[in-house]
């Protein structure tokens, strides 16, 4: 059987398009590409002396849901409701304050720099509220008000 050329032409044509879409498409790729997200990486350097922290610090150390050994965040609340602008003391085992700072809307207050092995008492400074947890760093500590 003898074809006519023009319409061979038109077949080899159609022949090699469809090879050209099986190899592009072909394997399950529609031919979009999904773009992957960078996970970006925070890189937090370790102070060379004890500090408190910023609430913004605190709220990264949160979210990343891992508290750095030289860390510690106390989550101050009064019954159900956190603690807001209560100042909160640090006490080293002596007794001798280390540093006072005042918890934000959420009740949070951070200090870095601290040794893990030492022991530390988070006390409320308050004339309405008194509380006190004896903590270590690389947590994030609840410490629980009354009233007085």
């Amino acid at each position: 059987m003898i074809l006519n050329p023009l319409l061979s032409k038109t077949l080899v044509s159609i022949i090699l398009m469809i090879s050209f879409v099986e190899s592009a498409l072909g394997h399950g790729d529609d031919g979009i590409k999904e773009h992957k997200k960078e996970e970006k990486v925070a890189v937090r350097i370790v102070p060379s002396k004890s500090s408190i922290l910023d609430s913004l610090s605190i709220e990264q150390i949160l979210k990343s849901k891992q508290v750095p050994d030289d860390v510690l965040i106390v989550t101050c609340s009064l019954s159900t409701a956190p603690c807001r602008g209560i100042a909160i003391g640090l006490f080293d085992s002596n007794g001798s304050q280390i540093f006072s700072s005042n918890t934000g809307l959420n009740g949070f207050v951070g200090f870095q720099g601290l040794n893990k092995e030492d022991s530390y008492t988070a006390r409320i400074k308050s004339e309405k509220y008194i509380g006190e947890v004896i903590v270590r760093s690389g947590v994030n500590q609840s410490l629980v008000g009354v009233r007085k």
